[in-house]
């Protein structure tokens, strides 16, 4: 488990197909947008994108979604848009 640099939360991470690393906040939740299924414990879990996720985790009830599915840090983060800023602040710069 981590801690968020911005608001200090606890956080977890999942990894999307892709290999992008994401951060989600460590509890689950009903209506969160990501689905995350583990791989062992050499590997952080899999992010099924919201897009999947209808197709790939229909046959699940409403307890197990609940279960695996989190929301991303960056929708409850306080610090997010600080973050978002600095982030853009030093694309810009790198970018001149």
């Amino acid at each position: 488990m981590s801690l968020c640099k911005d608001c200090d939360a606890e956080i977890l991470y999942g990894e999307k197909p892709d290999g992008t690393r994401i951060a989600v906040d460590r509890e689950p939740r009903s209506d969160g947008a990501l689905a995350m299924l583990g791989r062992g414990t050499r590997m952080p879990p899999l992010i099924i994108p919201d897009h999947w996720v209808d197709g790939a985790v229909q046959h699940l009830d409403a307890e197990t979604m609940a279960a695996i599915t989190y929301m991303p840090h960056t929708a409850s983060c306080v610090g997010a848009q600080r973050h978002r800023e600095r982030r853009d602040r030093t694309e810009a710069e790198s970018a001149d």
